[in-house]
């Protein structure tokens, strides 16, 4: 795991920074009384147990497996048991009494009660076995397959986490701009008053006003989609209120010049990465497909046994209860189907090759995967840290300027300019832990490591 400090710059943490953030406190704290509360560790908890994107996943796993299990029925003995009564009407004959006498009384209903019990067994056939393997390796593919399904879905969890972590953090940061450019506006209108600026001056300042709480609004809504989607990918209703522990990373002091070992996170991923077992596990069920195409060609042997019992009312000299049991072993060998079977066998040859070539070529693009994940993971890294500069100076910016600007030495037109400056640094770096924590996420996810 690699880990980066970030600490929220002095805007986003100080209540009594201004005025307006009073405000946006209390409605937070009085929003979150009635949220659920969430870590990300919860958040992820919740989303296996709770999403039905992730059951969605888990069913598509058990019907995968249901559908192997059905392979096991070719080689495993077939019974049946059957049972009748049979009420036959016939006729009163006319025979002669010498004859009715030898025959005794006869009647003019039968009934007949027959039990039947038949099995064939699959004593041995190459068909048989590849039917074995292919369900045996079917089941372990379904669940290279879930698992892999389920950790992409882990993965869509931490980016609506973090999604909604730094919109919010963008809207607390808008509300603060927000509240002080209004302070900004209040205070150039008795600066123009004194004559201490231009009414120029003024309506600038006054202008920057509205376009922060324009900024405002739409942090607003971002915060909202955010909050959706977030409760969406997690298995929440959308409306339910939600809050957000925030998670914090600490970066390692060699996270920039250490050297990762990209060979042997592949190495490891080889082992590891349910996606690549999973397309090892499909060259040797190709394998056992072509193999079940030439056994299918090739004979069986079979064992039937059968059992069958009839007794009759009135029983007769002519109709007499009886038992019958046959055992038979049989060779059924089908060697020609009017040349099915040989292209049947050059087709699964060559799906078996195909999948062969697939697999060299996820190997290949396993290795460049994690080689972009890792230049990926300093890269952000970088990006984090010149952001924390970047909003150390823009905060500076802005307190000089506002000093310039109130004791008539800066212009309105700096002020403004300073307060964007601050806005998008702070944006820049909220997002950038977000896009930091994704890509270390992503990395582990490509090395086949855990991704909590």
């Amino acid at each position: 795991m690699i880990f980066l400090d970030f600490k929220w710059p002095k805007v986003l943490n100080d209540c009594s920074f201004m005025r307006g953030k009073y405000f946006l406190c209390a409605m937070l704290l009085g929003a979150a009384a009635g949220a659920q509360t969430f870590t990300l560790e919860q958040s992820i908890a919740y989303a296996l147990e709770h999403s039905p994107q992730h059951k969605i996943v888990y069913k598509d796993r058990e019907v995968s497996k249901a559908q192997a299990r059905q392979g096991y029925a070719a080689v495993l003995p077939q019974l049946s048991l059957s049972r009748s009564d049979t009420t036959a009407k016939t006729p009163q004959a006319d025979l002669d009494p010498a004859m009715q006498a030898l025959l005794g009384e006869s009647k003019n209903e039968t009934k007949t009660k027959s039990e039947d019990f038949t099995g064939q067994q699959l004593l041995f056939s190459f068909s048989g076995l590849a039917t074995i393997g292919a369900s045996w390796s079917s089941g372990k593919l379904a669940d290279y397959v879930y698992a892999d399904a389920s950790e992409q879905f882990v993965l869509s969890v931490r980016q609506a986490f973090f999604d909604l972590q730094a919109a919010n953090a963008m809207r607390s940061l808008a509300a603060d701009l927000a509240a002080l450019t209004g302070a900004y506006a209040r205070n150039a209108e008795l600066m123009f008053e004194s004559g201490v600026i231009s009414r120029k001056e003024m309506l600038d300042v006054r202008i920057q006003a509205y376009e922060a709480q324009k900024n405002l609004t739409n942090a607003e809504k971002a915060a909202a989609a955010a909050r959706y989607n977030f409760n969406t990918t997690i298995g929440l209703p959308v409306s339910e209120a939600v809050q957000l522990i925030t998670y914090n990373v600490e970066v390692a002091a060699d996270i920039l010049t250490k050297n990762f070992d990209a060979a042997a996170l592949t190495e490891d991923a080889y082992r590891l990465r349910p996606s690549y077992l999973a397309a090892q596990e499909a060259v040797w069920l190709n394998q056992v497909d072509h193999f079940n195409a030439w056994g299918s060609s090739l004979p069986a042997v079979y064992y039937s046994y059968s059992k069958k019992k009839t007794s009759y009312e009135p029983e007769s000299p002519m109709t007499p209860a009886g038992e019958t049991e046959t055992k038979t072993i049989s060779v059924q060998w089908n060697f020609f189907a009017g040349g099915a079977n040989w292209f049947k066998i050059h087709e699964k040859a060559n799906s078996s090759d195909r999948q062969k070539e697939q697999l060299k070529l996820a190997r290949s693009r396993l290795l460049m995967e994690i080689q972009n994940a890792l230049d990926e993971v300093k890269a952000q890294a970088q990006n984090i840290l010149t952001a924390r500069a970047q909003d150390a100076l823009a905060v500076e910016a802005l307190a000089i300027a506002k000093i310039d600007f109130e004791s008539g030495n800066g212009t309105a037109l700096q002020l403004n300019d300073a307060i964007v400056k601050q806005q998008s640094a702070g944006n820049n770096l909220i997002r950038a832990l977000y896009d930091y924590e994704y890509a270390r996420a992503k990395l582990n996810y490509a090395a086949g490591q855990e991704i909590l």
